[in-house]
C-alpha cells in the first residue's frame, strides 16, 4: 500500500496529524489532570474502539492542552506505556518501565532533580515511592497512561492485592495520576474495586457524525490543503459501512482507497471490507446484558411462582420454591407452544400438588 494512504485500520495511530476527533474526551482527561485534586481515569471500551490511540495521542499533545488551561506544561509529565505482551513477569518490570518511560522525556532527563531518583537500582515500589516524593517537592505530577491494563490481571500471584494497594496509596497522596484503558470497568472486578474507587469510569464509544465525516475526508498528504483521498461518493460509502465505529470507518476508507489506486469498483471494495471486518466488531453478543433477565427468568420468577403454592406452606425453602416454580414455567411454555392443552395442565398440577 502506498505511504500516501491517510487511513489506518487495526493499528494504533501514532502520527498526530492522522488522529481525528475525540476532542471532548481529550478535554475531559486534561480537566481531571489539571484539577486541584487530580482524578485518575479508567477509559473503558470494546476492542478496536480507539483506546490505545486516544491515550497515545493525549501523551503527544498534553503540553499544549494544559497551557490552554493556564497551567505550565512543565507541571506535568504524561507517558504512554503499553502492557501488551507477556513481558510482565515481576513487579520490578512494571516499576522499571515507568522509570524508563519518564526518563525518555527531555524535560525529565535534562533535570537531575527529576531524573536521578529514577536511576536507582533496583527500582522497586519503594524506589518509585521515593522518586514520586521528590517529584512532588518539585511540583511535577507524573501521569501514567497504561494501555490494556487487564494484562496485569492475568497473574494475580505477582500483581496481587498488595501491588494495587501500593498504587492506590500513591494516588491517595496525589503523587501519581493514572489513565488506564480496559475492556471492562476495573470496579467490576471485586478485588480491584477498592483500588480504583477514587477514579472515574470513562466510557469510550463511537465517533460523532462530525468526527466520522472528518475522518473520511482526510487528505492525501500531511498538507491539509490537499484534496481528500476519497471522492465524495466514496466518503459516503465509508460512512455507511463504518457506522461511526472508528475501526470500521478506517477499514472502509482503506478498502475504498485501495479500490481507487487499483482502479477497482465499489463492489470490489465492499467485498474486501466484508472479508476483513470482524463480524464480532459489528455485532458482539454480550452476555452481560442478559444477566438480569436470565436471572429473573431462571431464578427469581420460578422462586416467586413456587412461593405462591399454598400447599407448600411458608416454611418451604427457596430451593423447593425454585423447583416447583421451574415446573410451572415449563408447563406454561408447553401450553404457549401448543405442546399440551389446559386440560392436560390441570391433570399435571393435580398429580404434582396432590389435589
Amino acid at each position: 500500500m502506498s505511504s500516501s494512504c491517510p487511513f489506518f485500520a487495526g493499528s494504533m495511530i501514532e502520527n498526530p496529524k492522522s488522529f481525528v476527533g475525540r476532542s471532548l474526551e481529550l478535554d475531559d482527561i486534561t480537566a481531571r489532570m489539571t484539577a486541584a485534586q487530580p482524578t485518575s481515569i479508567n477509559v473503558v471500551g470494546k476492542p478496536r474502539i480507539g483506546k490505545s490511540s486516544l491515550l497515545y495521542h493525549f501523551c503527544q499533545t498534553y503540553e499544549q492542552r494544559v497551557t490552554q488551561r493556564n497551567r505550565h506544561s512543565d507541571e506535568f509529565v504524561a507517558v504512554f506505556i503499553s502492557l501488551q505482551g507477556n513481558g510482565w513477569q515481576r513487579k520490578e518490570d512494571f516499576y522499571q518501565a515507568i522509570a524508563t518511560a519518564l526518563l525518555q522525556r527531555p524535560i525529565v532527563s535534562a533535570n537531575p532533580k527529576l531524573a536521578d531518583c529514577l536511576r536507582l537500582l533496583p527500582f522497586d515500589r519503594h524506589a518509585l515511592s521515593q522518586a514520586l516524593e521528590a517529584w512532588k517537592s518539585e511540583r511535577v505530577l507524573p501521569v501514567l497512561c497504561l494501555d490494556e491494563f487487564e494484562r496485569l490481571l492475568r497473574d494475580q500471584g505477582v500483581f496481587d492485592e498488595g501491588f494495587y494497594q501500593g498504587l492506590r496509596a500513591l494516588m491517595d497522596r496525589s503523587l501519581l495520576m493514572l489513565v488506564v484503558s480496559s475492556i471492562k470497568p476495573l470496579e467490576q472486578n471485586s478485588w480491584l474495586s477498592s483500588f480504583f474507587n477514587l477514579g472515574d469510569n470513562f466510557p469510550l464509544g463511537n465517533l460523532t457524525e462530525m468526527e466520522s465525516g472528518d475522518l473520511v475526508q482526510l487528505p492525501h498528504s500531511k498538507d491539509s490543503s490537499q484534496r481528500s483521498a476519497l471522492s465524495e461518493n466514496r466518503q459516503k460509502l465509508a460512512l455507511q459501512w463504518g457506522e461511526r465505529n472508528p475501526y470500521l470507518l478506517q477499514l472502509a476508507a482503506v478498502c475504498l482507497w485501495e479500490a481507487r489506486e487499483r482502479d477497482e469498483s465499489d463492489a470490489w471494495a465492499k467485498e474486501r471490507f466484508e472479508k476483513d471486518a470482524p463480524k464480532a466488531q459489528r455485532y458482539r453478543f454480550d452476555p452481560r446484558g442478559f444477566v438480569s433477565p436470565l436471572r429473573w427468568l431462571c431464578w427469581d420468577l420460578p422462586r416467586w411462582l413456587g412461593s405462591l403454592t399454598p400447599r407448600l406452606g411458608s416454611a418451604v425453602s427457596d430451593m423447593k420454591d425454585w423447583i416447583v416454580g421451574i415446573a410451572i414455567v415449563v408447563v406454561l411454555l408447553l401450553v404457549v407452544f401448543g405442546i399440551v392443552n389446559w386440560e392436560q395442565v390441570r391433570e399435571i398440577l393435580k398429580k404434582a400438588l396432590g389435589f
